[in-house]
């Protein structure tokens, strides 16, 4: 038998999403469970539990009644605030599936995932009031657009006013209406739909249930110690999995929440909030920390006493007495001052960087985890953590790795725990290939210790994830790529820049071309073939028709040119792994 890791979780209180805003509001009342503003700059106003539960079963009331949208499926657009929040958990909270889609897609990538769920409501940002009526044009079958920002419906129903309906809620639920608020909840059945990053036709559609977010949360809960006196903000993206788990997790242990303003006022937002809890993408915490080196630069005395320091502090930490964080208190103050612990998660972060903060004083602890998991799988904890590894799994989890190379250990990671999805919407061949048995075929390559200890070796799975947590499947770019006539075969793949130097995402997004030699010569003006730098020119034309039809942290930023044909299967297919070996 495989050997398993991961003890069994105690039970608690929360056994959907609804039960969980209606204890945390119960426990926490009065306390601001978030911080609102509408700009940057602005004095922010407190939004206590209290009052957020109030919203959230006043606007899942009006989604019920004035509108009929029990057992919808309710999407949801627009940037991190108070608003999104609502609109998540009353749309799943009692009316029916929500649906979070990102802001940052194409009008007709996110017209084609309307579609594909049957979308009968778009619950959207006021910023974003032409992309959705652009978006309306393509998918008639949403219905109902309801704008966070419009204080009022509009008078020839183009949109619906999200203030306008919590307050008619507020008023049925002040009348006696409980519809919403006593509206069963299988917490078995399909509660929020997820797409993964990939292109529209071919992205996967993660289910998740109630149980399963529940799950994940209490796992959460047992391995990383949030309270009522954290302060968090938020900065990725709320339709990713990661922060929004995150944020109810925060919600469930009485935390205060506050938004960023935006990837350009991190740095401001930090020392405004002077937040205790931060949970970002390797790409936000590598740039924190360029930062703090360019201010150590600036001042030559720093860089000639800031190694012994370093060292004297380590030393002092092993013996039990930590006092680098007072230590270094003039770093740590231009990020606020106060900040508790770092959840890096999406991406590795590089050990150089973790190793640097940790002399510091900054408490970085890294996870592992994917959308099918509800996301989160292992972490580092306070005392189980181990350099070049992602700790250990969360308690309720057990992991093995399949078919391990008996030398090395490494093969592909499977896990199994209740917050694992029910499966891929309308997809029964790709839910079979991934869960098998009732374990996850996570796709990543991996091996643990004897201590449970978790190392991400790779990805058995294609895909490239860019360090600020951005999926992207070649399989996409490389159709793309093959319609050229003059592209034989090709391969996409992550690489880092040839001269050494770093890309500002982490990663480069490169072709590796085999050029169809015969097309090429039928077009050359005298029959010769294309050589040196004609060739990559008329590659590299080929790149940029490619490049103009997806979002732009998919581009394809290198070339690289192949004269003999890939090694491929009896199937015909390229057989990567050998182009790419361990």
């Amino acid at each position: 038998m495989p050997k398993t890791y991961g003890p069994d979780y105690p039970s608690v209180e929360s056994r959907d999403l609804r039960e969980l805003v209606h204890e945390s509001a119960r426990r926490w009342e009065a306390k601001p469970a978030y911080l609102v503003r509408r700009r940057p700059g602005e004095p922010e106003t407190p939004r206590s539990f209290r009052r957020f539960s109030d919203d959230v079963d006043a606007l899942g009331t009006a989604l019920v009644t004035e509108l009929g949208l029990s057992g919808a499926f309710v999407a949801v657009l627009g940037e991190n605030r108070y608003e999104w929040m609502v609109a998540y958990l009353a749309a799943v909270g009692g009316t029916g599936v929500v649906v979070p889609i990102d802001k940052e897609l194409p009008v007709h990538e996110a017209a084609l995932l309307l579609e594909r769920c049957g979308a009968t409501a778009l619950i959207h940002s006021g910023r974003l009031s032409s992309a959705v009526a652009a978006l309306r044009a393509r998918v008639p079958g949403v219905s109902h657009c309801i704008d966070m920002d419009a204080e009022a419906h509009a008078p020839d129903g183009s949109f619906l006013s999200m203030s306008a309906l919590i307050a008619a809620g507020h008023a049925r639920i002040a009348a006696g209406d409980r519809s919403f608020l006593d509206a069963p909840i299988d917490r078995e059945a399909l509660a929020v739909l997820l797409f993964t990053s990939g292109t529209t036709s071919a992205s996967k559609a993660v289910m998740l249930s109630h149980r399963n977010l529940c799950a994940n949360i209490r796992m959460i809960q047992g391995a990383i110690a949030f309270g009522e006196e954290d302060l968090d903000l938020s900065i990725l993206p709320l339709h990713h999995t990661y922060e929004a788990t995150m944020l109810l997790s925060l919600l469930s242990k009485g935390a205060t929440t506050a938004f960023c303003d935006g990837l350009r006022y991190i740095a401001q937002n930090l020392r405004e909030y002077r937040p205790t809890v931060l949970t970002l993408v390797p790409l936000i915490i590598e740039n924190l920390h360029k930062k703090i080196q360019d201010g150590i630069r600036a001042r030559p005395a720093a860089r000639v006493l800031l190694p012994g320091l370093v060292a004297g502090g380590a030393a002092l930490a092993a013996v039990g007495v930590d006092v680098r964080k007072k230590l270094f208190a003039s770093l740590h103050e231009p990020l606020g001052g106060r900040i508790r612990v770092v959840i890096s998660g999406a991406a590795a972060l590089d050990p150089k960087v973790w190793k640097s903060l940790l002399g510091y004083g900054f408490r970085i602890r890294q996870g592992y985890g994917m959308t099918e998991a509800s996301p989160v799988i292992a972490n580092e904890r306070d005392r189980l953590f181990r350099k070049g590894t992602v700790g250990v799994l969360l308690p309720g989890m057990a992991g093995r790795i399949a078919d391990p190379d008996p030398d090395s250990g490494i093969g592909e990671i499977w896990v199994q725990g209740d917050n694992v999805m029910m499966g891929y919407f309308q997809d029964p061949v790709a839910t079979a290939a991934t869960l098998q048995d009732g374990w996850l075929r996570t796709g990543d390559l991996g091996r643990f210790d004897d201590d449970g200890f978790l190392t991400i070796t790779g990805r058995c799975k294609n895909v490239i994830v860019t360090k600020n947590g951005k999926n992207i499947y070649p399989e996409e770019l490389e159709s793309l790529l093959v319609r050229s006539p003059f592209i034989k075969e090709c391969l996409v793949v992550g690489d880092q820049p040839e001269d050494g130097t770093e890309a500002e995402d982490g990663c480069r997004v490169v072709a590796i071309i085999v050029p169809d030699l015969d097309a090429l010569r039928a077009v050359s003006h005298d029959g010769a073939t294309p050589e040196g730098e004609a060739l990559k020119t008329l590659l590299r034309g080929e790149i940029r028709r490619v490049n103009q039809q997806v979002p732009s942290y998919k581009r394809i930023v290198d070339l690289r040119i192949r004269d003999e044909e890939f090694e491929k299967t009896t199937t015909k297919k390229i057989k990567r792994f050998k182009l790419f070996p361990l």
